[in-house]
């Protein structure tokens, strides 16, 4: 997440395709800024949220939250797979060949200007699922050995780091703001969770690893996980308490190490702690419960100063007043520039610069600036 992709195969797109999402999606420096930690259809994250408040109910603590990697497939429903075998295409095709590939397209999505329209990216924003996976199918039926294929797409926009991680397996842990949500910058998720990145996972551990029959509401083989299995994960919000019987199976199974567990009273309620960077998944014992994280302004600044971010440079980002206003509110909305600016947040570090942007004229020889927007980052 966080990256733009440029070049294909050593062919240079003529439009670069911004990576938003994927595992790493909560430790972008763009959504940590905004309290993001995962993005997702509202109705998914409802019951993500539902499930976490029941998890809170029955145990008195706060639910930490831990993304899992899906099959290859799953970026099929994303924008950027689209956007890439569409900038693919766009780049290495001939006119005639463009020609029949606009005309194909028309017939799924009415509304497509063709390919070089200045309304590109508007349009396929505004595209379901199934017309974006219908333009895919398209152009690696026809185009697969001119342009991009759809697997060489999946591989293109995944992180490298990632290619080789089993499904389903856990890398990251943030702790879930449980009372709000917020409008996405992603184009293919409206609604983004808020929360903080508190961990990484670094042993080869699974969903299924974490997760008792009970909670997942049938019996899995963790190592030999069938098809029923995966798709019954993905179709609902599933949950449950890490304790030390789920923590001596993963040592059984080998898959941590130097587990020193304190033996807890029978009615001691485990909790998973933030010792996870340490290759360290849980600690028991009421003493080490987590404690919710602060989320105001210098707890955050603080916690993204301890994470390696630069918090000590201000960006600057001129605006007129009802914008600022807007973007207070709501924060920044990527792709609503227009073809001038492209689908970009522009940000500069000269206060100067910014203010050419409002809609007064100032006279900077009496230090005088209009209402700009402040954002920290890196």
């Amino acid at each position: 997440a966080g990256r733009v992709l440029t070049h294909v195969n050593d062919i240079e797109l003529n439009e670069g395709v911004p990576l938003r999402g994927g595992q790493n999606y909560m430790r972008n420096a763009e959504n940590y800024l905004q309290g993001n930690i995962w993005a997702s259809a509202p109705g998914a994250n409802t019951t993500v949220l539902n499930r976490a408040n029941a998890l809170k109910e029955a145990t008195g603590q706060d639910p930490l939250f831990m993304p899992y990697a899906m099959k290859p497939t799953g970026v099929d429903f994303t924008h950027q797979t689209t956007e890439l075998m569409i900038n693919m295409a766009d780049s290495v095709l001939s006119r005639a060949q463009k020609s029949a590939l606009n005309k194909s397209i028309k017939e799924v999505l009415p509304s497509w200007k063709g390919l070089g329209s200045p309304k590109l990216a508007e349009i396929l924003n505004n595209t379901t699922g199934n017309q974006r996976k219908a333009i895919q199918q398209i152009l690696d039926r026809d185009f697969r050995e001119i342009g991009i294929s759809l697997p060489e797409a999946r591989v293109a926009i995944s992180d490298v780091n990632q290619l080789d991680v089993p499904n389903t397996s856990l890398m990251n842990i943030g702790q879930l703001d449980m009372n709000r949500t917020s409008i996405s910058n992603h184009p293919s998720y409206a609604q983004a969770l808020k929360g903080d990145p508190i961990g990484k996972i670094k042993e080869q551990i699974s969903a299924y690893d974490l997760l008792t029959p009970d909670s997942l509401g049938r019996v899995v083989d963790s190592s030999n996980p069938t098809a029923h299995d995966y798709r019954s994960l993905t179709m609902s919000a599933k949950g449950g308490v890490v304790d030390e019987k789920i923590l001596r199976s993963l040592e059984d199974k080998g898959l941590l190490r130097n587990i020193d567990t304190p033996k807890t009273k029978k009615n001691a309620v485990p909790t998973v702690n933030s010792k996870v960077d340490d290759g360290v998944l849980g600690q028991f014992g009421n003493e080490t419960k987590v404690k919710p994280l602060a989320m105001d302004e210098k707890s955050r600044l603080s916690r993204a100063h301890e994470m390696g971010f630069d918090t000590d440079t201000i960006y600057y980002h001129g605006t007129t007043e009802n914008g600022l206003k807007k973007i207070n509110e709501e924060g920044f909305k990527v792709g609503k520039g227009g073809i001038q600016i492209g689908e970009n947040i522009h940000l500069t570090p000269s206060k100067q610069y910014a203010s050419a942007y409002g809609t007064r004229f100032h006279d900077f020889t009496n230090k005088t600036l209009p209402k700009i927007g402040q954002m920290v980052g890196k």
